[in-house]
């Protein structure tokens, strides 16, 4: 039963077992790729789903896949809309990883799509459209020198453009 698998998904990323995690979803990818004849035609949530478990949870074992995940992810999502959240996702990973430039161009793609509008076919991370995605170029921005972005990332998270960066006090 695929949402069977998706609630154990749920459950394993939540108690952070991503070994376990990433086996259910494993499971869950073969079940729907058995099942359905419409994935590259028609969104399908459980999809969506299973490949961002899939990209979140190869991250965390260590497995250099999790791009791939990522972006089939995003390639998927516009079947229905223009998803940011994989991008956000890789944003934060190369950040964290201390790729600053790469987390920057995915973080820029992430900020140019709009917030959904009516969509009820799938769930949306609203705070990655409210704050984080504009927190991250905030971060990003500052680190790499490009004031413009900082002004846009502070504009769209203080309502001013007019903050000083803490690198040009230091």
């Amino acid at each position: 039963n695929i949402r069977a698998y998706r609630f154990l998904c749920q459950s394993y990323n939540i108690l952070m077992d991503y070994d376990n995690l990433y086996k259910s979803a494993n499971k869950m990818m073969e079940l729907i790729v058995n099942t359905s004849s419409t994935l590259n035609s028609k969104y399908d949530d459980n999809y969506y789903y299973c490949l961002m478990s899939l990209g979140n949870a190869s991250y965390k074992v260590g497995l250099n896949v999790h791009t791939k995940y990522y972006l089939t992810a995003y390639q998927h999502s516009k079947l229905l809309f223009d998803n940011c959240e994989p991008l956000y996702e890789l944003a934060s990973i190369n950040h964290q990883q201390g790729n600053l430039e790469m987390a920057y161009r995915y973080i820029k793609r992430c900020i140019e799509i709009p917030m959904p509008e009516n969509i009820f076919a799938t769930q949306i991370n609203n705070k990655i459209y409210e704050t984080y995605r504009w927190s991250l170029l905030l971060s990003l921005s500052e680190k790499l020198g490009y004031n413009d972005d900082y002004k846009l990332a502070c504009k769209n998270m203080y309502g001013r453009d007019d903050l000083i960066p803490l690198n040009s006090l230091m």
